[in-house]
Parts: structure tokens; sequence; C-alpha cells
């Protein structure tokens, strides 16, 4: 089928140096280029990527946060070992991270039912 469309569009010096460098590196025409770029590209919207973002930043810190608390029980866990620790204070200690814990799972399993139910 003959190619009879075209389009036009709008760069800046150093956008179209770097389309003809990389053009010029594949050996193809700038039409097979540009054919071939629209054929295996796989570009997000904006959206989705901004909600992508920022559900990776939200299970960044509740990695951060988990990770703090296990750095918290190892400090528990050296002191009782050490006999420098007070039973009744290690135990609401590891209570309350127990309960911070529990929390995050919660969150984080509701995380879970969103993402699936917009498949």
């Amino acid at each position: 089928m003959k190619r009879n469309k075209e389009i036009h569009l709008r760069m800046t010096d150093s956008e179209l140096i770097n389309f003809k460098n990389k053009v010029a590196e594949t050996g193809l025409t700038q039409t097979q280029f540009v054919l071939k770029a629209i054929d295996c590209a796989t570009i997000s919207s904006a959206e989705l990527t901004e909600a992508k973002l920022k559900e990776n930043k939200l299970l960044y810190s509740f990695i951060q946060e988990i990770n703090r608390i296990g750095v918290n029980i190892n400090q528990i866990s050296k002191a009782v070992n050490s006999n420098k620790a007070d039973g009744v204070n290690v135990l609401r200690e590891l209570q309350e991270y127990r309960t911070q814990l529990a929390e995050l799972k919660e969150v984080i399993n509701n995380l879970e039912v969103i993402k699936h139910s917009d498949i």
C-alpha cells in the first residue's frame, strides 16, 4: 500500500540532532524509524504514570517504616539478651510494634484490593 499521508512536527535543534543521530544508528529511513518506533513503543498515559509514582512512593515509605520497626525490635532483643531491659517495657514496646505492623498490613491489603479492582 502506498503511503500518501504526511505529518509535520516541531522539534528543537537538539531534539532534531538527537532524532537524526538515532535514525543514522539504525540505518533506517526517517519514515521507517518513526513507524518502527510507533509499533514498538509502550507509552503510558501521564495519569497512569503519576498514579504508579504515588504508589511506589507509598510502598517505599511502608518499607522504611517496617525497616525502622525491625531495627527497634533488634535493639530490644539485644537489651533483653544482655539483661539490661525491663520486661514490662519490652512487652509494651513489642505490642506497639505488633499493632503498627498490623496497621501497615491492613493498608497494604487495601491497596491490593483497590489495585485489583481497577484491572
